[in-house]
């Protein structure tokens, strides 16, 4: 991606006159030169997805696909077993976490509901299914 010399100068007259001004010609050159190299993008199979979320006016969501070209540092080297291993994990105490919290918004409602006094079902309870 080639950045044009009136896209980083644009950028750069947005700074604030007093402080443009202080700058020497080498610190300003330098400051044109970082803004080329954080408007570069490296990645140029990104696939874009916008959800704008009706009921809410400002929000949306964005979902990106590609590979991801950025260096990862990892602590250690794992193998795949390990890694296998630690996504069966992942999968299962999601798996778990949202049942348990269907669950207890079920039992929650239930409640709720022989508080209020309110039946269902006539002359049977959640109690006699169990």
């Amino acid at each position: 991606m080639k950045i044009e010399p009136y896209e980083k100068d644009y950028f750069f007259n947005q700074c604030d006159p007093v402080i443009k001004c202080s700058l020497s010609q080498e610190q300003s050159h330098e400051v044109k030169r970082l803004l080329v190299l954080s408007m570069q993008c490296n990645e140029t199979q990104i696939t874009k997805l916008n959800f704008n979320i009706w009921f809410f006016r400002f929000y949306f969501v964005t979902l990106y696909f590609g590979r991801e070209k950025r260096l990862s540092l990892r602590r250690f080297h794992e193998s795949a077993k390990i890694e296998i291993l630690f996504s069966c994990l992942g999968i299962l105490l999601s798996c778990s976490l949202t049942i348990s919290m269907i669950f207890a918004i079920f039992m929650s409602l239930y409640y709720i509901k022989s508080f209020a006094g309110i039946n269902l079902f006539e002359d049977s309870h959640l109690q006699d299914y169990f």
